[in-house]
């Protein structure tokens, strides 16, 4: 009988969290349960909280690997999105539709352990003073998630030049894929500039970049400025807190702003000379996508509230309704609002207190990342219980609950 070391347990489910993270942006990589559709990603996900179990139960013992599964649970932010499936599971047999309030509280229980508890229990190790954040795990789900960043976008951009070609669309909603990759960007670009302590090669957060912001400009509109205002206000903040501001940070982001706007630059003038081409079909109905993302109104979010008494319809039951925040408050109430909003304050609060910790990584740009995502990216949200959503609130937890670090 062959025994295998737990040491090993962990590597292959480094890997194969990592394939989920990956994979989770291309929607179309997913299978029919009724009237869902449920990513491939979390088959992955699930196969690496077992081997974590696994490796945990072999090196320690199953009750160890419960603590440890507990004081995840508890010690962390994740304990208010806990009491928010708990109030959920509790409010939806009330609903007008109990099976589909069900069947999403039961999809944010399996989204919380497969997803986010396995993200910690494989980033980090258990050591004598606690938890331990290892940042050479960290550098394969970057290094997946670029390179699929680099697939998809590419593959976007080709539909749109050759419509006909019968390429793959992995990718059924631009506006996704845009989100998925403004969550990921500021660790990019950080990498990207960063001399030292780069997570992954220059080659891959590069290309991941410029593809992925060519087609921001393209589509984004209004999503776009806000996302670029943001980006490099962020960017030069840092430069100028961290680095002094040296010229050698600014030199690679021009050259990456060249190399995107002369793609744009080429797409117009190519577009100017095809206006009635499927691809300027294409170009605009991947625009409107974008823009219909902000049609939620405060009146439609307020009738509401005060025909369910501010307790909500319950999970799943307003998918018209866009953004984070006005669909928390549609469907979970004034009490779920509440403690979903409390799980953000003290991931924030965590975040901004690792800030000045010796050896920390990146927190500073994950702290950026989340605040893309609570003022700008939810905006445009339409699903917010999707697997490519929490692995983006799995790796923001990571840097805020474990700013310690071991090198491997």
């Amino acid at each position: 009988m062959i025994d295998i070391s737990s040491k090993s347990y962990r590597k292959w489910a480094v890997w194969l969290w990592s394939f989920g993270f990956a994979i989770a942006a291309a929607d179309r990589l997913s299978v029919a349960l009724g009237s869902l559709q449920i990513s491939y990603s979390y088959f992955f996900f699930t196969l690496a909280f077992i081997l974590c179990l696994l490796a945990e139960k072999k090196e320690f013992s199953l009750r160890v690997a419960l603590y440890r599964i507990h004081d995840v649970a508890i010690y962390g932010p994740w304990r208010f999105l806990l009491l928010y499936l708990l109030w959920t599971a509790i409010f939806a047999p009330f609903t007008n539709d109990r099976v589909t309030s069900i069947i999403f509280n039961l999809g944010g229980w399996f989204s919380l352990l497969a997803v986010g508890f396995s993200a910690e229990l494989i980033l980090c190790e258990r050591s004598i003073r606690g938890s331990v954040f290892v940042p050479e795990r960290l550098r394969i789900p970057f290094l997946l998630y670029s390179l699929a960043m680099i697939l998809l976008f590419f593959l976007f951009g080709l539909r749109l030049f050759f419509p006909n070609s019968g390429l793959p669309n992995l990718n059924q909603d631009p506006v996704n894929l845009l989100l998925y990759f403004s969550f990921g960007f500021p660790f990019l670009l950080w990498d990207f500039l960063k001399a030292h302590r780069r997570l992954i090669a220059r080659r891959y957060s590069g290309l991941a970049i410029i593809f992925g912001m060519a087609v921001l400009i393209l589509i984004g509109r209004r999503f776009f400025y806000l996302s670029a205002i943001f980006f490099l206000a962020s960017l030069a903040s840092l430069t100028l807190y961290k680095e002094r501001g040296r010229l050698r940070f600014f030199l690679p982001l021009l050259s990456l702003s060249a190399l995107c706007f002369a793609f744009v630059a080429v797409f117009y003038l190519y577009m100017s000379k095809n206006t009635t081409s499927l691809l300027a079909h294409e170009f605009l109905r991947a625009r409107e996508l974008v823009e219909l993302r902000l049609l939620t109104t405060i009146t439609n979010t307020w009738d509401a509230l005060w025909h369910t008494r501010f307790l909500g319809l319950g999970l799943g039951l307003s998918p018209l309704q866009r953004g984070l925040w006005s669909r928390l408050l549609v469907e979970s109430g004034v009490v779920g609002f509440v403690l979903y909003g409390c799980y953000f304050a003290d991931l924030l609060l965590g975040l901004y207190r690792v800030r000045h910790a010796p050896r920390v990584i990146v927190s500073n740009v994950a702290f950026l990342s989340a605040l893309y995502f609570i003022f700008i990216g939810n905006r445009y949200l339409l699903n917010p219980y999707g697997a490519y959503i929490w692995a983006w609130y799995a790796i923001w937890t990571v840097f805020s609950a474990y700013y310690r670090k071991k090198e491997v």
